[in-house]
């Protein structure tokens, strides 16, 4: 965009502000209609074709951007799944494993303890209700973080976009100043 301001500021003799003023509202469609309008037939035969390829340039960097943001998203979630699944495998497994040691023990126990045979079983399986309690928790703080992330990263285009208009802004106004002190460069 400041090659374009570049331009304009060359060609149609405006201040360097001006340029990226009139470079902003033509890329970006907005049209004020104010008096920032290209008066020489050169300036005027420049506007069409940098509006068109400003606007494709700007479409196209927004749209990487969002395919960058999806692609992102995409991945995590899946490695997510991958990570849930592996841990549902293994509190599968584990559950299958306490369940087949403590059947024969559960059997011959109720013959001959009865119902106290009952309470050490549920005693002994207590781990794994532990272990799924546990696993339960740690999705819910997964998904938290999942959305603090997105607002995370949506706080930090924000940020750069702004960061680079008070750049933008600034070097506008540090060239009107040169200027008007006689600094022409």
């Amino acid at each position: 965009m400041d090659s374009g301001a570049a331009i304009f500021y060359a060609t149609e003799g405006f201040t360097f502000s001006e340029s990226v003023y009139f470079v902003d509202v033509t890329v970006t469609t907005v049209g004020f209609g104010d008096s920032v309008v290209p008066n020489t037939n050169l300036g005027r035969a420049l506007v069409m074709p940098y509006a068109i390829i400003g606007i494709i340039s700007l479409g196209l960097v927004i749209t990487s951007i969002r395919t960058i943001v999806v692609e992102r998203a995409h991945i995590r979630k899946k490695l997510v799944e991958i990570m849930i699944r592996r841990q549902q495998r293994k509190l599968r497994a584990l559950k299958r494993r306490a369940q087949r040691r403590h059947a024969s023990v559960i059997g011959v126990s109720l013959m001959i303890m009865g119902q106290s045979a009952q309470d050490i079983h549920s005693k002994s399986m207590e781990p794994y209700s532990q272990v799924l309690t546990r696993e339960e928790l740690r999705q819910q703080k997964l998904k938290k973080a999942e959305k603090y992330e997105e607002w995370y990263s949506v706080g930090f285009s924000l940020l750069a976009f702004l960061v680079c208009s008070l750049i933008s802004i600034e070097m506008g106004l540090l060239s009107d100043f040169l200027v008007c002190r006689g600094c022409h460069f």
